[in-house]
């Protein structure tokens, strides 16, 4: 059975604006896992699947002129908080099945299936502005 991901989404059950997240917040503090930036609303254009230490990678990506290049439309982003054991699997299945815009190179290693957050997944709501 494929690990079932906890995907992260604003207080008010919205997906979080990855320029307004307030990545100072405590709640950030050793967290790591693997993440999903988009544009639009619709979910049409993923930008970017990575991991690590969530509080990071999102601050390098909020300062990414490749990424807020896209903002007019609207950037968006969720994670979930995984096992550094499946991290690298983990990315390789969102990176094949998303195929972001934005591409870097994959983890060399089995890509491990997980839920996406706009499927029947459980998203947790939390505020942190």
């Amino acid at each position: 059975m494929p690990p079932y991901l906890e995907w992260f989404k604003c207080f008010g059950d919205s997906w979080d604006d990855l320029l307004e997240i307030n990545l100072d917040h405590r709640y950030f503090n050793g967290m790591k896992g693997v993440y999903i930036i988009w544009c639009g609303e619709d979910k049409s254009k993923i930008l970017k699947v990575g991991q690590g230490v969530i509080r990071e990678r999102l601050s390098e990506n909020k300062e990414d002129p490749v990424v807020t290049k896209y903002s007019q439309h609207g950037l968006y982003v969720t994670w979930a908080i995984v096992p550094e054991s499946d991290s690298d699997g983990i990315e390789r299945f969102l990176g094949e099945m998303l195929k972001p815009l934005i591409r870097s190179r994959l983890p060399d290693t089995q890509p491990v299936e997980v839920n996406l957050p706009w499927e029947e997944s459980l998203v947790f709501a939390r505020k942190w502005r």
